[in-house]
């Protein structure tokens, strides 16, 4: 069963930024032995690319609405959207999930997450504290705080 998280989003003042002032906070999340059609649906539902896969309180994976629609193996075993429906029923999210998991502290500076995330070619870092999710930081994201800056920064000079 899945729940939300919640915690304030703000726009960062100081140089300085971290990836808790930027973070989408309020995150819906999978538990590791829900079906993958679970987390399809919310993926769908929600309108969002990337869902957390829990195992009680920490997070141990992420699955990505790309990973769902991956050609070499939903197709290869499914012919028909009745067949990928039954797929996705009969495996469980930690079965499927990306792991080992790349995440980050809420103190993490947000030039480290986008060098981490271009450096792994990846789009979603989850993060968290002791193990426990906070929320996610993904490019979109990182792009909404560079129009924000730049925005400051050009009013600042006109």
């Amino acid at each position: 069963m899945s729940t939300e998280l919640s915690r304030p989003h703000t726009l960062p003042t100081e140089n300085t930024h971290t990836v808790d002032q930027i973070m989408t906070a309020t995150i819906a999340y999978v538990d590791r032995r829900d079906p993958l059609s679970r987390a399809d649906d919310l993926l769908t539902e929600l309108r969002v690319h990337h869902i957390p896969v829990l195992d009680g309180e920490r997070v141990v994976g992420l699955l990505s609405d790309r990973d769902l629609r991956r050609p070499p193996l939903i197709q290869e075993f499914c012919a028909s959207n009745k067949l990928i429906r039954k797929f996705l029923e009969s495996t469980q999210c930690g079965d499927y999930m990306n792991w080992p998991l790349i995440t980050v502290s809420p103190e993490t500076t947000v030039s480290q997450a986008a060098a981490i995330m271009v450096d792994k070619q990846i789009s979603c870092l989850p993060v968290t504290q002791e193990g426990k999710l906070l929320g996610l930081v993904t490019m979109t994201d990182l792009v909404q705080l560079l129009v924000a800056v730049e925005s400051v920064t050009s009013a600042g000079t006109s």
